[in-house]
């Protein structure tokens, strides 16, 4: 089972290489074995990127994945998402052209009440894990090659790469707000009492966004911008009990009280 499992994606030897794989190991011993293989098909040199595991209501361990694959010749990459059953030691399903650009972000899937929510480069969809029946997918008009989506008071949120925010019904991709004059992050979002908290890549500001409406509360530069140039492009995570946000901003490392 993945709780107990650490994940390793690699591909054969040289650039344009013809096989993938991916292997497991229990994350105390190290001892690596190969799950699958995925081989090149129609001059796509395969990638397998990282797993994330749904348990479906047979209590079978199911790994759900992308495959992102790049043709060198004609310059085009396509996008699929497979779910490989560890109990069964088969794939369950397979979604082939899952993106229309061919291009994905390479975060892991996300996974929330038995649905399955990924990025594509600029499209956002949704599956259900058990049949892998597209439930829906919508194109809001970004990209999302960077952040990773979180949901948050029951709506999928979505940080697009032109510094905007969408949020969407988690059930039918209905988009609810979108904020279009905010940053983009390279790294992640937290959700906290009501905000939305993460650094920017892009103005190296501390944002905090109001989830029911994407309202930006504020924007904050490090302290110590004046002096280094110092700015919020890293990660992000805060302490629920404590309120206290934990980052850096590339020169120091730093904790900050956030307002009840």
């Amino acid at each position: 089972m993945s709780k107990d499992q650490v994940f390793f994606a690699h591909g054969s030897e040289g650039f344009d290489y013809d096989t993938c794989f991916l292997k497991s190991s229990h994350y105390l011993e190290g001892n690596w074995s190969t799950i699958l293989t995925n081989v090149k098909k129609g001059g796509y040199r395969p990638g397998i990127e990282p797993p994330v595991e749904w348990i479906n209501d047979k209590g079978e361990s199911l790994l759900i994945f992308q495959l992102r694959q790049w043709n060198f010749n004609e310059a085009k990459g396509k996008v699929d998402l497979y779910a490989y059953n560890q109990t069964t030691n088969d794939y369950e399903w397979i979604i082939e052209d899952l993106t229309p650009t061919g291009n994905s972000a390479i975060h892991l899937p996300l996974i929330h009440n038995d649905k399955v929510y990924f990025l594509g480069m600029r499209t956002v969809s949704c599956v259900d894990p058990a049949t892998g029946e597209l439930i829906w997918q919508v194109e809001p008009g970004s990209s999302f090659a960077s952040c990773l989506a979180i949901v948050a008071e029951n709506m999928l949120i979505a940080n697009g790469d032109n510094d905007d925010l969408y949020a969407f019904n988690l059930d039918t991709g209905t988009k609810i707000w979108e904020n279009k004059n905010t940053a983009s992050t390279v790294d992640n979002m937290v959700y906290y009492q009501g905000h939305i908290y993460f650094g920017s890549a892009g103005d190296g500001q501390l944002h905090c966004i109001r989830t029911s409406d994407g309202q930006e509360i504020w924007a904050k530069d490090s302290p110590n911008e004046r002096n280094y140039s110092a700015g919020f492009r890293q990660g992000i995570t805060i302490n629920p009990e404590t309120g206290i946000l934990y980052t850096t901003d590339a020169y120091f490392a730093m904790a900050i009280q956030l307002e009840e």
